[in-house]
């Protein structure tokens, strides 16, 4: 099979857990899904574990390339900043509270190395992007950068470990705007938060 291939099949098994969560899909699931044989899956695919580690890996490279754009793309740290707040909340919106409690219980990994992310990823998005909003006058010199990103991510990552006790992803989508809207009033004086949004 080719890469194509097994790119579709981490798809069509990411659309399902998403969904349904990560417990109650099963490899039968996924190869109906897929319109092959469990047989033919377990050749590309060791087991459930190892299709997750793969569909993880790909979502964290897609997530990576979104940071990227956006990076590439923006005029200003503030409009940075706030394309990276669409794209998180596209990404927390597609994360029902089931898959993360799942992924916690039995894959507890994955889980770990999802909030490890914040370190890795979201934490020197940060602190750049205060950096060059300090520079670009837009945000305030007097911040606390470590303190401050260190903050936000902390606060995301209480969103993620306490989402399975949310009942709905609107809950939890409400958790991070509200995150982003604390963390950008934070950076900036009232006048200028207020001509911004």
């Amino acid at each position: 099979m080719t890469i194509l291939k097994k790119d579709i099949i981490a798809e069509e098994a990411l659309n399902l857990f998403l969904r349904l969560g990560t417990q109650v899909v099963s490899m039968d699931d996924i190869a109906n899904r897929c319109g092959m044989s469990k047989r033919t899956l377990y050749k590309e695919f060791d087991s459930k574990t190892d299709l997750l580690h793969y569909t993880y890996r790909k979502e964290l490279d897609r997530f990576n390339k979104g940071i990227s754009c956006i990076q590439n793309n923006s005029e200003s740290a503030l409009e940075e900043l706030l394309n990276f707040s669409i794209l998180l909340g596209n990404v927390f919106s597609t994360i029902s509270p089931i898959v993360v409690n799942d992924l916690r219980k039995y894959y507890n990994n994955i889980y770990l190395d999802i909030l490890d992310f914040k370190s890795k990823v979201i934490s020197p998005f940060l602190r750049k992007n205060i950096n060059n909003g300090i520079k670009e006058n837009l945000y305030r010199n007097s911040l606390p950068i470590e303190e401050f990103e260190d903050s936000f991510t902390t606060i995301l990552g209480f969103i993620l470990k306490n989402s399975y006790t949310n009942n709905t992803t609107s809950k939890y989508n409400r958790l991070l705007e509200f995150a982003f809207y604390l963390f950008i009033s934070g950076l900036q004086s009232s006048a200028d938060f207020k001509k911004q949004t």
